[in-house]
């Protein structure tokens, strides 16, 4: 019994014990972790048993495991903000309802961009070709004779996104405004090929609706009229 725990054959059980708990996890990271490390106890085994190791057998549990630990660095990166700058950082916080791999999805399609003088963004009537975000610097909503401040991190052109209609206010980015955009083609494209990310977005677009429905009346109390 004593040569038999300290003999290779031993590391055949860790390995199934861990493939067990994997097997038994509900998280696939988790998940993930476990079968990983249990590969790597029959590599161990594989290596051991034998005065020739089993250089087939390792290779196969090797590659397995090898892509085991690239989907593993794939699901932290979807759950993590890792790597992500600062400025990629202030901007995920606009987007509460995806992931951060949704976020890094979204944000590969898209583009930053300062105003260098006065910039439509989009014009009552007419349908949006992108979809904006502000997030520094100034930009102005006219509607029904009113003119508002878009407040920042705000979203410009959602309620025509959703509804696929033409935009009901004319909006203006002043001089220094930074804002990302994305082509609304291609954002919907993404969408119809990601069940999840859709409805991430529409949460997300339907929230920031609702906030700016919320703070109406505060910004009417602000409004200039406008000629």
């Amino acid at each position: 019994m004593y040569d038999y725990i300290f003999s290779a054959a031993i590391l055949v059980h860790f390995a199934l014990l861990f493939f067990s708990l994997g097997f038994l996890a509900r998280d696939q990271l988790i998940l993930r972790v476990l079968v990983l490390i249990g590969s790597a106890f029959y590599i161990l085994y594989y290596f051991n048993i034998n005065d020739t190791p089993l250089w087939d057998a390792i290779f196969a549990s090797g590659t397995m495991a090898l892509i085991n630990f690239c989907m593993i660095c794939s699901l932290i990166l979807e759950r993590t903000t890792f790597a992500m700058n600062t400025d990629q950082s202030s901007i995920y916080r606009c987007f509460p309802t995806l992931t951060p791999g949704q976020f890094r999805k979204v944000m590969r399609d898209s583009e930053t961009t300062t105003a260098t003088a006065h910039t439509v963004l989009c014009e009552t009537g007419h349908l949006n070709e992108r979809l904006y975000l502000l997030v520094a610097g100034r930009a102005v909503m006219h509607k029904g004779g009113v003119e508002y401040n878009v407040p920042l991190n705000s979203f410009i052109g959602e309620v025509g996104f959703l509804n696929q209609s033409a935009a009901s206010a004319t909006v203006t980015a002043q001089p220094g405004a930074v804002f990302v955009y994305w082509q609304v083609s291609d954002l919907r494209k993404m969408m119809r090929r990601s069940a999840p990310l859709n409805n991430a977005l529409i949460a997300l677009f339907s929230t920031d609706l609702a906030h700016k429905v919320g703070r109406s009346q505060p910004m009417a109390d602000t409004a200039q009229y406008v000629t």
